[in-house]
Order: C-alpha cells, then sequence, then structure tokens
C-alpha cells in the first residue's frame, strides 16, 4: 500500500524560526525511514519555497 500526503507549513502560526529548528531532525528521521525501507520515495513540492537560505 503507498499513500502521498501533501503538507504546508502553517505560516500565519509558525515563523521560519520555529521550522528552522525543526528541520535538522525532521530530516534525519526521513532519511532513516528511508535507509530502512520504510519510506521508498520523498517528493518536495515545485510550488511551495523551502527555508531561506536552503
Amino acid at each position: 500500500m503507498q499513500f502521498l500526503v501533501l503538507s504546508r507549513r502553517r505560516t500565519n502560526q509558525f515563523s521560519d524560526a520555529d521550522f528552522e529548528q525543526l528541520v535538522p531532525s525532521e530530516g534525519a528521521q526521513a532519511r532513516h525511514l528511508y535507509s530502512i525501507g520504510f519510506t521508498r520515495q520523498i517528493w518536495h513540492r515545485g510550488d511551495m519555497p523551502g527555508l531561506p537560505g536552503r
């Protein structure tokens, strides 16, 4: 079974600084799940920019 998850930042409630502190742990978890075969693909949205400077 596969799932497609679309997400967006809730910028009206959280600042870039709030997101910035989560990026390292979220990225590490995504890489871990991919490395053990739990996640098969990770796609990034082209219509939403990432964090400034990334």
